[in-house]
């Protein structure tokens, strides 16, 4: 479970969540996790959230590129997809 909290952001309070005190790195995670995806949506920034498009990671991430094409989570991903690819090309 998570609670609110009123927290001061740059000398402006703001009403954030928060985990319970002795909360598992897992339950901080959780929130902190909770609390990005809103404020994304906050930011109109929803449609930006992808699914990493190599196999087989199934990972999330937000695509931040000014284009907005980005396709994978991260360059080990990407490295993974284009050397795959490479290699059905030259079969």
């Amino acid at each position: 479970p998570a609670r609110a909290a009123v927290q001061p952001a740059g000398g402006v309070p703001r009403l954030r969540l928060v985990a319970p005190d002795g909360a598992t790195a897992a339950g901080r995670l959780a929130v902190r996790a909770v609390t990005e995806l809103l404020e994304l949506a906050a930011a109109g920034d929803w449609e930006r959230l992808r699914q990493c498009a190599a196999t087989p990671c199934t990972d999330a991430f937000v695509d931040r590129s000014r284009p907005g094409k980005r396709q994978f989570c991260s360059t080990r991903c990407a490295n993974r997809a284009h050397a795959q690819a490479s290699r059905a090309r030259h079969r």
